[in-house]
């Protein structure tokens, strides 16, 4: 179906299967051909746009492939008809390709009242500070929490070097039940865990806590902060693009925990050899590797990927039907696992 789609000279037919292909985390090379076909000398605003945040997604914000599309966006006929928020964003894309002028002067027509109003992005508010915009106290504890993220992200660099030999990242597949290792995992100077992890089977899976890794959205609730050191976010971009940030970090602020989100770099690097977005469990044990090679297989507890015909869909505190379905390409996972591991 693919394949007789291409044929078609219709940019609303391309535009529409990238824009189908991308919800559904397709980041492959069929989705940035279709793409790329529609958004060819395009100046159509909602297709530049959903084409970068394509790009950015696979490649980053200093990708060049996005510089005719903010070319386009800045011209006098365009600019003019973007809202405020897509200015935002444009802004954002400004600053992360370090032309700080052309961002500012961004900003500056959206305003300091919808910049209040419409967003909580610790990166926009630290640049907003940064290049003296407005230095509002309510925008200052803003870039505050994005100097947290920085600063918390270099702590869980070091607390993973200082633990090298005794350590575990525990994920949530059911592979550890009944096999009496919650022992072994307490006994590790720091234990790592996901999502919504459960200390109800503590003989299988332990009930020691030192981090936690987690999604940002409404899957994962917020039960697990005050018995972890360390809040980690596992989002693409998370900093930069999200308006709703403060909705995460602002409890964790009151709570006195430190808390980061996941280098965009690597979600970069397991996008482009997935095709797809990393599960939490692939993304954090990717960074880890990225820290100190590769990671002892008998570290990692409850991962489906190191088990022959392990059921994915499945999570040890919740049977199958309730798990829900989660959009990942596990036999790459596998493979990738296979390869940061011994």
């Amino acid at each position: 179906l693919l394949d007789f789609f291409k044929l078609s000279n219709s940019r609303y037919v391309h535009y529409s299967l990238a824009d189908w292909l991308l919800k559904h985390r397709v980041y492959s090379a069929v989705t940035e051909d279709f793409f790329d076909k529609a958004n060819d000398k395009c100046r159509e605003i909602n297709v530049n746009f959903r084409y970068t945040d394509f790009i950015t997604q696979k490649y980053g914000f200093r990708s060049d492939k996005i510089a005719k599309n903010i070319r386009r966006l800045m011209m006098p006929d365009v600019f003019r008809y973007l809202t405020k928020n897509q200015k935002l964003r444009l802004a954002a894309m400004l600053y992360q390709r370090k032309d700080d002028t052309q961002g500012n002067r961004v900003i500056r027509n959206v305003g300091r009242g919808y910049i209040l109003k419409n967003t909580t992005s610790p990166y926009i508010f630290n640049k907003l500070v940064a290049n003296k915009i407005y230095t509002d106290d309510y925008i200052i504890r803003g870039s505050e929490c994005y100097k947290v993220i920085l600063r918390a992200r270099n702590q869980f660099i070091q607390m993973i070097l200082a633990s090298r030999n005794s350590f575990c990242l525990v994920g949530n597949a059911p592979t550890e039940l009944n096999r009496g290792k919650g022992k072994i995992i307490d006994a590790k100077k720091l234990v790592i865990r996901i999502n919504n992890y459960s200390l109800d089977y503590p003989e299988d899976y332990g009930t020691k806590q030192s981090i936690w890794v987690r999604v940002a959205n409404a899957e994962v609730g917020c039960p697990h902060a005050r018995q972890n050191d360390l809040i980690i976010f596992a989002a693409n971009n998370f900093a930069t693009k999200r308006k709703d940030a403060a909705n995460y970090f602002l409890p964790l602020t009151l709570m006195q925990k430190e808390h980061t989100v996941i280098p965009s770099h690597i979600f970069h690097e397991l996008i482009g050899k997935l095709d797809g977005l990393p599960s939490t469990g692939l993304a954090t044990a990717y960074w880890i590797y990225k820290i100190i090679g590769p990671i002892p297989k008998h570290f990692l507890f409850g991962f489906s990927h190191l088990e022959e015909d392990a059921n994915f869909k499945a999570h040890y505190f919740v049977d199958s039907a309730k798990a829900g379905t989660h959009l990942h390409q596990w036999d790459k996972e596998t493979r990738i696992f296979n390869q940061i591991t011994r």
